[in-house]
């Protein structure tokens, strides 16, 4: 049981889920998502939302992100995109989770947040725009 839990953490990040808990379904034909990035990074990824970002404390607060990823590198956000995903894609929806940033300040999260697997390879950036602090 233990190992098909695990293979579904690899497939899904459920932890970044608030309670763990999401709704599955697809991205439709209909469907545009918006996110917040760097401007003069990658506008895409797997992360998504219903709502459009509109300053970078509100995103970083209900989006649960961190100023430096796990990783050590910034979390850059300054702007944000609205993009048409590529339909049938899964998409699993929920709200975000809360997470603890490298220096001990944890972010509350609480927002809601779509998961597209792959889902950077296969948006179509339609509008951007610089976000207040």
């Amino acid at each position: 049981m233990r190992a098909l839990i695990e293979r579904i953490e690899q497939l899904i990040p459920t932890k970044k889920f608030a309670g763990w808990s999401y709704h599955m379904g697809h991205v439709d034909e209909s469907t545009v998502l918006h996110r917040s990035g760097d401007i003069d990074g990658r506008h895409t990824g797997n992360w998504w939302s219903t709502d459009a970002p509109t300053s970078i404390e509100k995103v970083r607060s209900e989006k649960a992100l961190p100023e430096t990823w796990p990783n050590g590198s910034d979390s850059k956000q300054n702007s944000g995109f609205t993009a048409r995903l590529d339909q049938n894609m899964p998409a699993y929806r929920g709200f975000a989770a809360a997470q603890r940033d490298l220096n001990g300040s944890v972010r509350r999260g609480g927002g809601n947040q779509a998961y597209v697997p792959d889902g950077w390879s296969h948006a179509d950036v339609i509008k951007t725009w610089p976000l207040a602090p």
